[in-house]
């Protein structure tokens, strides 16, 4: 099963300040993660570019598509 989310070589510059340089991350199907840091170091940016709410400089962000029938919800789909 591919990854529920996959970020490759992602780099997100605003103004002259690289936010994001080169991230790579997986996600793999059923598994949580945790973005954690301090102040102004991306977290926000990185999880707004992986919604697609933040356009990147360069990299790819790819998502897994889920498919739900009524009555289904999204955790026992990627569970």
């Amino acid at each position: 099963m591919p990854a529920t989310l996959s970020v490759s070589d992602l780099t997100v510059v605003r103004g002259a300040r690289p936010v994001l340089d080169h991230v790579d991350l997986i996600v793999a199907p059923g598994r949580r993660i945790g973005v954690v840091g301090p102040n102004g170091v991306g977290k926000s940016t990185l999880l707004a570019a992986c919604a697609g709410q933040v356009p990147s400089d360069s990299g790819h962000v790819r998502t897994r598509t889920i498919r739900l029938d009524r009555g289904q919800v999204v955790a026992d789909e990627i569970a």
